[in-house]
């Protein structure tokens, strides 16, 4: 005989929550809304939760800080609670205006745990702007060196040229004068030599090829004619 199938739902497992907050209006009377809100979540959630907010407020196109509050209070709104998913972020500006949901909610989460989504998000967000500095320098160091290496093409060492590059493709801050002293030196037929440095200093990369220094002299190009 067939065995019967089973039409009865599966139960739906409700998640819980640490406790159940409330949050009103600036003048504290009127109740606006609860929420259900964890006091602390996995460590796997809170690294979900700040690079949530640090993609949300810088990128490639630039960085965005009137946009911070409602990024990290909607993130931590996601990920510590039942709130509402479907409010917009003007929504989340206008209740971190015109309430106490910032309040409750720094107020609630762990201590430990809020001040290391802030910090881990501000340190986040300042090093991805000097990242964009830099890469912005180097860019344009790239391009002043393209239009040097076009002007004076036919002088060129390919191979002298090609390690210089690589060279370059390696720093993590570069300086234009001692690249430019490098290219020259090669061009004239110079030997002397980069200095490498072995340890990790300061942020600096093992490796790293340091090109000699120039000093304060200004070059324009037409020591390579001499």
């Amino acid at each position: 005989m067939p065995k019967a199938e089973n039409t009865n739902p599966s139960p739906i497992v409700e998640e819980t929550f640490d406790e159940r907050v409330s949050y009103r209006n600036n003048n504290g009377i009127d109740v606006l809304g609860e929420f259900g809100i964890n006091k602390s979540i996995s460590l796997v959630d809170m690294c979900a939760c700040i690079n949530n907010v640090v993609d949300a407020v810088i990128d490639d196109s630039g960085y965005t800080p009137y946009f911070y509050d409602v990024a990290l209070y909607g993130n931590i709104l996601s990920h510590y609670t039942d709130f509402d998913k479907s409010v917009s972020a003007k929504d989340i500006e206008r209740l971190l205006c015109e309430s106490t949901l910032k309040s409750v909610l720094s107020n609630t989460i762990c201590k430990h745990q809020y001040d290391t989504i802030v910090c881990s998000v501000n340190e986040m967000v300042e090093l991805k702007k000097q990242q964009m500095v830099n890469k912005s320098e180097i860019d344009e160091l790239f391009g002043d060196l393209r239009a040097l290496l076009s002007k004076f093409s036919g002088s060129l060492d390919t191979d002298s040229m090609s390690k210089a590059m690589s060279n370059l493709a390696s720093l993590t801050s570069v300086d234009e004068g001692n690249v430019i002293n490098a290219l020259v030196d090669n061009l004239k037929g110079g030997k002397s030599k980069a200095k490498t440095t072995t340890g990790s200093k300061k942020g600096k990369k093992d490796n790293v090829t340091i090109l000699p220094p120039v000093g304060q002299q200004k070059f324009d190009g037409s020591e390579i004619l001499e």
